[in-house]
């Protein structure tokens, strides 16, 4: 307890508050620009930090992580280019919001959402750290391949109308997926003898072409001179979440929260999975599911808690195992190990001072976060009444410098022209892009680790189909796919069962 107090009292001083406000605020920035997200804004600060003792070097870089993962909400609100991979699922609902002149309430939630599942991921930290960091080593592969077939399945929620086409954007991305060097066996795959493929598609351009690529061209034809339809008019109640919607979301934040921390927690789940998974959970306990995708404010809750929880949740594993649980924390990893810390039970004895300094600096900047949010959505929320014919531009200008600017190279810049045709024509088609991104996404993950799987139990997957996690997972995937149809026909042999009973009753 008394490092713990130590820790807030070093982290109150003015300089790391400083540090703390500066880092947010840099990492909400490097957040909203395409091209740019949390590794690339983590991994650019691991640098600067070798000039500040340790407690203020991780609180700088917390800080820009947590600042990142909300900042790429911004543009998947307003341009619908996520910064993020989990703000994917945040651009569905936000940008239909941004279209009918609820930008600025769209950040607002946001910011608001960001901030209870950050804190929500932060209590965990402190308090659950080493008894969930064990639950990590109970996943194999088999169960890490479970996993990623759960993330897919949510693909059916996400088909908005028509599964068929959901399917095959999801097939679509698995194959893109594919290819790169194998892995496993470290052969070359659909290469074409391109040096630039070897490390597979970029997923930076892949994602930058299909939706921020796409947004241009539909901007190009569409006959309203800005994002926002004309003749909406936006009241000043309409720009920031009023009392209604609170008590509307508030529930789904605080479940996403805790989903999206358990995500972070699993190695390889992620952002995408932590979003996807919470979204899906909060339109099945909607009243109203087919507003989800449609312009819906409880999506846009969902979508942000879960993956501002996954911050939390990622670090769990890494402070305690040396587990990254997804790829910012890989090379926060980096960032302990240059300052000398090893992670572990040391963090929490040793070094516990700075250790708690990190934990308290993140639960902080989600705070310094929601300021700037509220404050400034107002201001990013005009961004939706900026003519056309200066946005398409500057929005294809900024994606290609984001692209490029990835691993410099020109090839990347081809592969998001190609991807930003494809989209542009799915759109048109009115097939669903987040499935594709999550087939692309989740596809290595699972096929890694069911041929790892294979060659384990040397082909025989039934004892490991047969372990707990194992079980609970089929059991998720199951609901996943068939939820919709399984309680429908729960609903129909209880309704059917109170007829009877009711005309038991008559004729008795």
């Amino acid at each position: 307890m008394d490092a713990v107090l130590q820790a807030l009292v070093n982290t109150l001083s003015i300089h790391n508050l400083v540090v703390l406000f500066v880092g947010t605020f840099v990492g909400i920035i490097v957040g909203c620009v395409p091209g740019f997200n949390a590794s690339v804004g983590v991994a650019l600060t691991i640098p600067l930090t070798f000039a500040f003792p340790a407690d203020t070097g991780l609180i700088l870089l917390v800080a820009i992580y947590a600042g990142a993962v909300y900042g790429g909400s911004i543009a998947a609100i307003l341009i619908n280019t996520p910064g993020e991979p989990g703000n994917i699922i945040t651009a569905m609902d936000g940008y239909n919001m941004t279209k009918n002149g609820q930008g600025g309430k769209a950040l607002g939630m946001a910011a608001i959402a960001s901030w209870i599942g950050g804190s929500i991921s932060a209590v965990f930290l402190f308090l659950l750290a080493p008894p969930l960091s064990k639950l990590t080593l109970l996943f194999g592969s088999f169960e890490m391949f479970l996993l990623a077939i759960f993330g897919l399945s949510i693909i059916v929620g996400l088909s908005k109308g028509s599964m068929i086409k959901g399917l095959l954007a999801g097939a679509l991305g698995v194959l893109f997926a594919t290819v790169g060097i194998d892995s496993l066996t470290g052969t070359y795959r659909y290469t074409m003898g391109m040096p630039s493929l070897y490390e597979g598609l970029p997923l930076v351009a892949v994602i930058i072409g299909l939706y921020s690529l796409g947004a241009v061209f539909e901007l190009g034809e569409q006959k309203s001179s800005t994002i926002q339809a004309e003749g909406i008019k936006v009241s000043k109640r309409d720009i920031l979440p009023n009392l209604q919607d609170m008590k509307k979301t508030i529930r789904t934040i605080f479940r996403s929260g805790v989903i999206g921390t358990f995500a972070g927690i699993t190695p390889g789940a992620g952002m995408s999975i932590g979003s996807a998974v919470s979204w899906e959970a909060a339109r099945r306990k909607s009243k109203t599911p087919e507003t989800f995708g449609n312009g819906e404010i409880e999506g846009v809750a969902a979508s942000e808690s879960g993956n501002n929880g996954v911050v939390g949740g990622s670090l769990i594993p890494l402070l305690t195992l040396g587990i990254p649980g997804n790829a910012v924390s890989a090379i926060f990893l980096g960032g302990l190990l240059i300052h000398g810390l090893r992670p572990g039970a040391a963090l929490f004895t040793t070094h516990a001072t700075i250790t708690y300094g990190l934990i308290w600096g993140f639960l902080f900047a989600n705070f310094v976060m929601i300021v700037i949010g509220l404050l400034g959505a107002r201001f990013f929320s005009k961004l939706a009444v900026v003519p056309v014919y200066l946005l398409a531009p500057l929005i294809f200008i900024i994606s290609t410098a984001g692209t490029f600017a990835d691993r410099n190279l020109l090839a990347d810049v081809a592969i998001m022209l190609t991807f930003g045709i494809l989209g542009y024509f799915m759109i048109k088609l009115k097939f669903p892009l987040v499935p594709l991104v999550l087939g692309f996404i989740l596809g290595p993950l699972a096929e890694s680790e069911l041929r790892r799987a294979l060659l384990i139990t040397q082909g025989d997957l039934s004892s490991a189909a047969m372990q707990p996690i194992s079980l609970i997972l089929i059991a998720l995937i199951i609901f996943a796919l068939f939820g919709t149809q399984i309680q429908k026909q729960i609903k129909k042999m209880l309704k059917m069962l109170k007829k009877q009973e009711l005309d038991g009753a008559k004729n008795i």
